[in-house]
């Protein structure tokens, strides 16, 4: 919500970025110790690094393997905006809401949308502000999916000699 919300900054979405890093590194095998010394390298500070790492390995297994809610967290986070993407793309704007009816799962969408349709399940009410107008929202997907296309190497020919 917050990257949607544009209530995030780079150094919000770097610190999320370098802990998915990092349990990909515990996964890989790296111990406590290495996954610190990634975050000194990233130019955190000892109490930050410590933090980072604590919270890569908290309730870890004996054996040390990861255990965090951080990667569930980013893997939600691009299967909600993938499936809002795909419904604005097949002009589905009307399936974007229940989203906010409840507790559900994206497996859930096409069971409730038919509930919707039947009256059996009303709409959420109050929806958060960057989907209450489902144009503009729609519009700032499109434009992030053109984005997405354009190629950061032609970018950079294209820029060298100005930045």
């Amino acid at each position: 919500m917050e990257v949607i919300a544009f209530a995030s900054y780079p150094t919000r979405l770097r610190k999320l970025t370098n802990r998915t890093r990092a349990i990909h590194m515990a996964e890989e095998g790296a111990d406590f110790l290495d996954v610190f010394a990634f975050f000194r390298e990233q130019g955190y500070g000892d109490d930050e690094s410590y933090s980072n790492a604590s919270r890569v390995f908290r309730g870890s297994t004996p054996d040390g393997l990861p255990f965090t809610k951080d990667l569930s967290y980013l893997k939600g986070f691009i299967m909600i905006y993938n499936y809002i993407q795909l419904a604005v793309r097949k002009g589905r704007l009307e399936h974007i809401p229940l989203l906010f009816c409840g507790k559900t799962t994206l497996e859930d969408m096409r069971t409730l949308r038919q509930l919707v349709d039947e009256g059996m399940v009303v709409p959420p009410k109050y929806l958060p502000q960057q989907f209450q107008d489902l144009n503009a929202l729609s519009a700032w997907m499109c434009f992030s999916n053109f984005l997405n296309h354009l190629s950061l190497d032609r970018i950079e020919a294209d820029y060298a000699n100005i930045l």
